[in-house]
């Protein structure tokens, strides 16, 4: 899942953010290479869809907590 998600980062993060990542050490210089461009879906990753998506699977982590007994580690 993780390597999914840092090969589609294009298409979840802005290219501000990439380059951010990138300057801070975080990302290597290919997160912002012409072979990964910025951002291919502008329009569907934006910051409010991104916050409903978080604040999904937050919850859904917390019913998983819950049922695990482990509440009060997901606070």
């Amino acid at each position: 899942m993780a390597r999914h998600v840092l090969s589609d980062l294009g298409n979840v993060l802005g290219e501000a953010e990439l380059k951010e990542l990138t300057a801070a050490g975080i990302l290597g210089p290919a997160a912002v290479s012409e072979e990964h461009p910025g951002p291919k879906l502008a329009n569907v990753a934006t910051s409010a869809r991104r916050d409903v998506w978080f604040a999904a699977v937050q919850a859904r982590c917390m019913d998983f907590l819950r049922a695990l007994n482990y509440e009060g580690y997901g606070r």
